[in-house]
């Protein structure tokens, strides 16, 4: 019978801990969000609706869908939405995010925030499970972004 609790008893210290593990190892910081084209805004803009899922309410605000509004904008491309058409991302190469990776984190520190605003009174947000899903329109800068993307030496000029 001791045999037998100590086999539980290992057994159930082997799971928990490979718990733990996997809740260290789980990467809290990636973006999960998605990304759709709105109305069709002024030249030089994209005007989007975004969606971003966070597991704190301390969470909501305009800062998480700026930065997934700028993200998407550089990494994903805008899927097909209400008023407009999808857009592919500004930066073509898959590997962009990861070969500039001292750049994008110093850029997704703060200066993200010069090329996406959201758009007053769209915010939206809805419990699901144990976390949120925050929803509003948010114009990306996209032409503003390119450049500076160019400066940057991440994507190619236009033409060249």
């Amino acid at each position: 019978m001791s045999r037998i609790i100590t086999k539980l008893l290992l057994l159930m210290a082997f799971v928990f801990s490979f718990n733990v593990t996997y809740a260290k190892d789980k990467d809290e910081s990636k973006l999960q969000y998605s990304i759709q084209s709105s109305i069709s805004g002024q030249q030089g803009y994209w005007v989007v609706e975004v969606t971003a899922y966070v597991t704190k309410k301390g969470d909501i605000n305009n800062t998480i869908l700026q930065k997934c509004a700028v993200h998407g904008a550089l990494f994903k491309g805008v899927a097909p939405g209400k008023g407009g058409s999808s857009q592919k991302p500004l930066c073509t190469s898959a590997t962009a995010e990861s070969q500039n990776a001292d750049f994008f984190n110093a850029f997704f520190q703060q200066e993200f925030k010069n090329y996406a605003d959201v758009v007053a009174g769209t915010l939206s947000t809805i419990k699901v499970g144990k976390g949120y899903e925050v929803t509003a329109t948010v114009q990306i800068a996209k032409d503003n972004l390119r450049k500076a993307m160019e400066q940057a030496g991440i994507i190619r000029k236009l033409g060249f």
